[in-house]
């Protein structure tokens, strides 16, 4: 094999392994940004949901986008909101007034190539009176806007009845 022949696959070997390198730090990297993002999302559902109890969705539509847009606003962007006051059967909050929503059970999350996330969890409420929980499945989307993430979307299923805590 000729000197230059020599270099060449010197050369072309250096080029591999730098490349592999890349490739390995790159796929961490990317790991180390899901997990932060994960870790924020998460922040945020439970933080929205700390702040459901404090939305009846019984009051006049007037009232509602006041008290959404104090409780909501860090957490639903204005878009969601809209539709919610819009149609507050649609909206996660007081929805019976007889029970007490007090969080948002994560079950399931995904982040999707665009970058947003997917969050599949379940609304957990108390009967005031009767001490029953119930619970209903939701699913929220996530994007991150203006540097925070905020819900964009929501999908709630039926109302479940589960057994008696008094």
């Amino acid at each position: 094999m000729s000197q230059s022949a020599k270099i060449l696959t010197g050369l072309l070997g250096v080029v591999v392994v730098l490349g592999a390198l890349f490739l390995f730090f790159k796929e961490k990297k990317n790991a180390q940004e899901d997990a932060v993002g994960e870790s924020e999302v998460r922040v945020v559902v439970s933080e929205f949901s700390s702040k459901i109890t404090n939305v009846s969705l019984l009051l006049p539509q007037s009232q509602l986008r006041t008290v959404m847009e104090k409780e909501y606003a860090q957490y639903v962007s204005a878009e969601l909101m809209d539709v919610w006051a819009q149609n507050p059967t649609s909206a996660i909050g007081d929805a019976r007034g007889s029970s007490s929503p007090y969080d948002i059970e994560i079950v399931n999350m995904f982040r999707n190539d665009d970058g947003s996330y997917i969050v599949e969890g379940h609304v957990r409420s108390l009967e005031d009176v009767s001490g029953t929980l119930f619970s209903y499945p939701v699913t929220l989307g996530l994007q991150y806007l203006s540097g925070m993430w905020m819900i964009t979307e929501s999908a709630q299923g039926f109302l479940f009845s589960h057994a008696t805590t008094k």
